[in-house]
Formats: structure tokens, C-alpha cells, sequence
């Protein structure tokens, strides 16, 4: 739509000028048809200001959606740092819990052999 909008806006524009021209109003006043002339002058104006409406939410649009595509790009580096600090606090906590078993295991095997030495 911005596209069709930003070539139709100058087209109306010349359109409404070509219309206003003094000489297509003599023209139309000599033949009788000059309120036609006005009648269409006017809906070209009209025209153009709903174009230029349409043109204006159309551009608010393309900012808004590329407002929300650097925000989501934003999010989705967000989300993989965030999982990225989660997966080191699981390796971190596996670790010590592995380091606690090997020192259980160290600590019973010492027992152990505390006490087959004493037998």
C-alpha cells in the first residue's frame, strides 16, 4: 500500500492542480459545466487526503513492524544468553555434585581401608 500510495499521491496532486487551472475553469464556464468541474476538483481533494492518510498509517506500520522485528531480535539474544548462563549453572552444579561423590567415595574407600588394616 505505501508503494501504490506514494505513486498515486503525486498523480492525484497533479490531477487537482490540472483541475483548479484557471483556464480549464474558463473553459468549463463557458460550456456551461463548471460546477462538474468543482464537484470533481473536490473529490480529488478528498481523494488526496484520504491517500495521504492512508500513505501516513501505512508508513506507521512498516516503522511499527520494524519496531517489533529489532525488539523480537533483541528477545531471541536475550533467550540465548539467558540459556547459555543456565546451562553453565547445570554444568557448575553437576560438577560439585560429581566432586561431592568422588570425595564420598575417596572418604569411604579410606575408611575401608582403615579398617581392613586394622583387622
Amino acid at each position: 500500500m505505501a508503494l501504490a500510495g506514494s505513486l498515486l499521491l503525486p498523480w492525484v496532486e497533479g490531477l487537482v492542480g490540472k483541475a483548479a487551472d484557471v483556464l480549464v475553469q474558463r473553459v468549463t464556464g463557458m460550456w456551461g459545466i463548471e460546477s462538474y468541474r468543482r464537484k470533481l476538483e473536490d473529490q480529488l481533494v478528498y481523494m488526496l487526503s484520504l491517500l495521504a492518510v492512508a500513505e501516513e498509517k501505512a508508513e506507521a506500520k512498516m516503522e511499527a513492524g520494524r519496531a517489533v522485528k529489532a525488539w523480537m531480535k533483541k528477545l531471541k539474544t536475550a533467550a540465548y544468553e539467558a540459556d547459555d548462563v543456565l546451562d553453565a549453572f547445570q554444568y557448575e552444579a553437576l560438577r560439585h555434585e560429581v566432586q561431592a561423590s568422588e570425595s564420598a567415595s575417596r572418604k569411604n574407600l579410606f575408611n575401608v581401608e582403615l579398617i581392613w588394616g586394622k583387622v
